[in-house]
């Protein structure tokens, strides 16, 4: 080999070598940064920040000696369904403090600031549609943040883009399908309350039944008996989607006027139901309040009998109650059944 050739080689392998640790350069971060996400998620970013929801959480770790104290802020980028989200640079947060070698935990209520609407810029989706919907359209969203200088936003990342896949999914409550307005009663009380499932997916589901009295006279609205007043029945149901009120069951009062609901909730605990999982209420009226007998008539008296009769009222009525005594102070009250107009 000439020493012009071993002049070449040596510059060809100097060359890449400098090439090689340019990269390694280009690619070493003063922070790592890490994101998990825990689901269910809904599509509202509020949901995802909750205090103690842990369904955000994210990791910031200074690697860089030369800095004792190091002042970050993030930028998060939320994209998918043809949608993107990004942090405004106008958007000044409150600083995070980094320490050398000392890893920060940020919950998703710690950064719920970022998550903010106000704070985020929208693309392909408006901020007013994302608000008439109640969040993001259902689909996967990928969740990145990436960790800057705090005074110096526009200068390149000082971490590597962490992010996290989230599935944005909001099942439909149930629908109650019965009962609703005037029920016929039964001897013993036998009352089924019916649903129809209205979510997707094949995971477990326990639903919860609530009836409450709602009298007439009562001025409150039904989410007012709701929030006001504790159920006069509960029950739970796993996976069948009916429910009786048998005669073990609190005794439901004749004519009375009553509110139902019936809840579903994912047991794996991955999947959100719309309005926590409660259905529309209905209301319901068991049978009919009893009326007094009219045209009532007496003939026939002797001194030990008499002949009563009355006008049958329309309804689901299927007994008379005649109480009767002697005309005397103190006299005893003597009751009958019977399922005739007459007596």
């Amino acid at each position: 080999m000439t020493k012009r050739s071993l002049l070449y080689l040596l510059l060809f392998f100097g060359c890449q070598f400098f090439a090689v640790h340019r990269v390694l350069a280009q690619t070493a971060f003063p922070i790592t940064a890490t994101l998990q996400s825990i689901p269910p998620h809904s599509g509202n970013l509020a949901d995802w920040t909750q205090p103690g929801s842990n369904k955000l959480a994210a990791t910031l770790l200074l690697n860089d000696a030369n800095e004792i104290s190091y002042q970050a802020r993030l930028k998060v980028t939320i994209e998918g369904q043809g949608i993107r989200l990004t942090t405004r640079e106008s958007f000044i947060p409150n600083p995070i403090t980094l320490s050398f070698g000392s890893p920060v935990q940020l919950t998703g209520f710690d950064m719920a600031d970022y998550f903010s609407p106000e704070n985020l810029d929208f693309v392909g989706i408006s901020q007013q549609a994302y608000f008439d919907l109640g969040g993001l359209p259902d689909g996967i969203y990928t969740v990145c943040v990436e960790v800057f200088d705090l005074n110096r936003f526009n200068e390149e990342a000082a971490s590597r883009e962490a992010c996290t896949v989230i599935s944005a999914v909001v099942n439909d409550p149930p629908v109650v399908l019965s009962p609703i307005g005037t029920q016929t009663t039964t001897v013993p009380q036998f009352l089924p309350i019916q649903w129809q499932a209205m979510h997707t997916g094949a995971f477990p589901v326990q639903y919860d039944v609530e009836i409450y009295e709602w009298p007439y006279s009562s001025p409150l609205t039904p989410n007012f008996v709701i929030l006001q007043t504790q159920p006069f029945f509960e029950g739970s149901q796993l996976v069948a989607t009916t429910l009786q009120v048998g005669p073990a069951d609190p005794q439901l009062e004749l004519g009375q006027r009553y509110i139902v609901r019936v809840r579903a909730s994912d047991l794996t605990m991955v999947n959100t139901f719309r309005n926590d999982g409660w259905s529309e209420i209905q209301i319901f009226e068991y049978g009919q309040a009893c009326a007094y007998p009219q045209g009532i008539g007496v003939d026939n008296i002797t001194t030990t009998s008499a002949d009563l009769s009355w006008l049958a009222e329309p309804g689901t009525f299927n007994e008379y109650v005649i109480r009767y005594r002697e005309q005397l102070p103190g006299a005893n009250w003597y009751e009958d059944q019977v399922v005739l107009t007459s007596h």
